[in-house]
């Protein structure tokens, strides 16, 4: 073929194959097998996924100082996808804590990816939680922190798109032109205590929702 790069300026490994398999088991090199499917409530092993995948991108760049400016893109994408999933389960939790049932908008914020909308949802349930448990309300300042967190994030990505690509589907560019520079330690401390705030409350519901699950199956 006329122009044809070589194979060694595209790649140092071999080209694919059609009789490659690439979900597959390896024998000889287990200890690189992931286990899937082995939990029935598989929500935490994403979050934490995304949360670890972008911690780790951020040490990264934050340790050698190189590629910034490629890797920010999955670093906010991971801890803003992170974040998404817990809001989504803890929601869903505290729903079945209350025994109430989701109205259909409230599914198809489910089904969405605002930080905003979640969060509205999510909000007044918690303290109603904690009030149907006995324990004290969450401290309204821990509350307004996450109030400001989530509006941030939402100012510059609202529908968990703009890290995700360079344009949106009009074409036009994903990120907001006042958004010059992002220093990706600032950013990755702030998301991981938004994050280990928000998952201590998924933990605290999930057990809660356990001991009550134990509790009926024992009156039943």
């Amino acid at each position: 073929m006329k122009n044809r790069p070589s194979e060694s300026a595209v790649s140092s490994s071999p080209p694919p194959r059609k009789s490659d398999v690439l979900f597959r088991a390896d024998k000889e090199d287990w200890q690189a097998n992931a286990c899937l499917n082995y939990v029935h409530w598989p929500d935490h092993l994403y979050s934490s996924g995304y949360r670890k995948a972008a911690r780790s991108l951020a040490e990264q760049v934050c340790s050698s100082y190189r590629d910034q400016d490629s890797l920010i893109y999955p670093i906010v994408y991971l801890y803003r996808h992170c974040t998404e999933l817990i809001l989504k389960d803890i929601i869903l939790i505290a729903n079945e804590l209350l025994d109430k049932e989701l109205s259909e908008q409230e599914i198809k914020a489910l089904g969405r990816h605002g930080l905003s909308k979640l969060w509205t949802q999510l909000r007044p349930l918690l303290n109603q939680v904690c009030e149907c448990a006995g324990n004290p309300a969450f401290p309204e300042e821990d509350l307004e922190g996450i109030d400001s967190y989530i509006q941030q994030i939402q100012e510059y990505d609202p529908d968990g798109q703009r890290f995700r690509y360079a344009t949106m589907k009009n074409r036009k560019p994903s990120l907001k032109e006042d958004l010059q520079h992002i220093n990706i330690r600032v950013f990755a401390n702030a998301m991981e205590m938004l994050i280990e705030y928000i998952e201590s409350i998924e933990g605290w519901f999930s057990h809660l929702c356990s001991e009550k699950q134990d509790m009926e199956q024992y009156n039943s």
